[in-house]
């Protein structure tokens, strides 16, 4: 995986093409913090010839595998959930490996080396100026002080799969931002209820939940909604939006 770094400098501002990311590093300088914790959560669908699901969890299990031995005290927490046809991925790192790993995503997608696809990030985006900025505030409060999960892990879901048709023909009658607050909700009770459960036995306890209280766990359906949404930032989309230079074209014509 290419480490992407961002060159360093005193004189950012100095520069006529800056970046939301360079304004959120030059800003962390001044507080005197090298490495935020983030929280990143996404889903995705699975990537067709993918026949063993655990190559998806084994190859992100690798990959951080890689940072902890490279991170400076910044540990990787966070959950993996791999359904049928999606992934749900919740997870809890520096700012730096939090780059890393979205561009690397945006790179395999170009590429269509994927192992999941069509991946968004719960976030919401538009084009016009104002939700640019709120965009930019979205990206900023990712920033976090607690984290979810005391270390990160991955599971397959033992359920069943959903019909490819009633899954091409998924909808919901609820607009897309209740939805990703559902979701967020979903998340946060599953996190509480997992808090309990030791690590040794953290699989046993998400196979009972699947068995006995499936709808604790987010919809299959309505995963499909949200990866289909125009609506919500993808990794490229992502990775535009926070490195291209902001250049907004006032009335008067001059960029600011």
């Amino acid at each position: 995986m290419a480490n992407i770094r961002r060159p360093d400098s005193d004189f950012i501002y100095d520069s006529h093409s800056i970046s939301l990311l360079d304004v959120i590093v030059e800003k962390n300088k001044v507080v005197g913090k090298r490495y935020l914790l983030h929280r990143l959560i996404y889903v995705a669908r699975i990537a067709p010839g993918i026949k063993n699901k655990k190559e998806i969890g084994e190859y992100f299990q690798n990959l951080f595998n890689k940072y902890m031995t490279d991170l400076e005290g910044d540990g990787i927490t966070g959950l993996l959930l791999i359904y049928p046809y999606h992934v749900m991925h919740i997870l809890e790192v520096s700012s730096e490996v939090l780059n890393d790993v979205i561009r690397e995503q945006e790179i395999s997608e170009r590429n269509n080396t994927a192992l999941v696809s069509n991946t968004k990030a719960l976030t919401l985006i538009s084009n016009d100026i104002r939700n640019l900025l709120l965009l930019a505030i979205s990206l900023t409060v990712l920033h976090i002080t607690n984290r979810m999960f005391s270390y990160w892990s991955y599971h397959v879901l033992e359920m069943p799969a959903i019909q490819m048709n009633d899954l091409a023909n998924a909808t919901s009658n609820e607009p897309i931002d209740v939805m990703v607050l559902q979701c967020l909700r979903a998340i946060t009770k599953l996190s509480k209820h997992l808090a309990k459960v030791p690590e040794i036995n953290l699989h046993s306890a998400i196979d009972v939940l699947v068995e006995k209280s499936p709808d604790d766990l987010y919809p299959q359906n309505d995963i499909e909604v949200l990866v289909r949404s125009n609506e919500l930032c993808g990794a490229v989309e992502f990775q535009e939006k926070y490195y291209t230079p902001i250049n907004i074209i006032l009335d008067e014509g001059i960029k600011s």
